[in-house]
């Protein structure tokens, strides 16, 4: 199984005090650090290799991964200053190979990666976006396995007409980062924006519904879920 890259770059300004001395990836839930949560899943994968892409906070993180000998663990530091969710990936390219996965670092799914890893594959496509069903707050539009347009907040004219939003998992070719048309691109989101308008762009949408840690209420409700699933 590829690789996957851990975008844990984010500030975790929603969370408040949670997230005030402590990175969002090491945020509490149900007594242990979220992104151990997040390794579990993984863990039941083949997935053996993981790429964390942090910011900040970033001897907390060596500290809480030090000790992880089952899994092959590199972490990225955006040294400088943080160049966005692209810019870090970019960064990390040398560690991930010629195809990788990219797990946001605020999200506990439950998908089946290697599901999402041959429909990558069987797309012939250089990039897949898995989506959800959402008519709320859509972010993505779906047709024919293809993702035909992205935005990350859409206007509400071109938002009735979108039925899904990004899932928080994507695969990527390492070429996609080398591309003219993404050279500058500092977040993923314009990254994505690209590839659909350009037909680049596969889709997978997934039935169920994501977890993120984002906000205290996304932390109460993944709790609430693990919480249900062990019993």
């Amino acid at each position: 199984m590829i690789s996957v890259a851990i975008l844990a770059g984010g500030f975790g300004t929603r969370l408040g005090e949670l997230a005030r001395e402590r990175p969002k990836a090491l945020v509490p839930v149900n007594g242990r650090p979220f992104i151990q949560w997040q390794l579990d899943t993984l863990r039941q994968t083949n997935i053996n290799h993981v790429v964390v892409c942090v910011s900040h906070f970033v001897e907390q993180i060596f500290r809480e991964l030090s000790s992880t000998s089952d899994l092959k663990i590199d972490i990225v530091w955006d040294e400088m200053q943080p160049s966005g969710t692209a810019g870090a990936l970019r960064g990390a390219l040398p560690l991930l190979g010629d195809t990788f996965f990219v797990l946001y670092g605020d999200s506990y799914l439950t998908c089946d990666y290697g599901t999402v890893y041959e429909a990558a594959r069987a797309s012939h496509e250089v990039a897949l976006m898995t989506v959800c069903r959402e008519e709320e707050r859509p972010n993505a539009a779906l047709s024919g396995g293809l993702i035909t347009y992205y935005q990350k907040n859409p206007d509400p004219s071109i938002r009735q007409h979108m039925h899904h939003i990004d899932y928080g998992l994507s695969v990527f070719d390492k070429w996609v980062f080398d591309h003219n048309g993404t050279a500058g691109m500092s977040d993923l989101s314009d990254v994505f924006g690209f590839l659909a308008e350009t037909g680049m762009l596969a889709g997978l949408e997934w039935p169920e519904r994501y977890h993120t840690v984002g906000t205290p209420e996304g932390v109460s409700e993944l709790s609430s879920f693990l919480a249900s699933r062990k019993a």
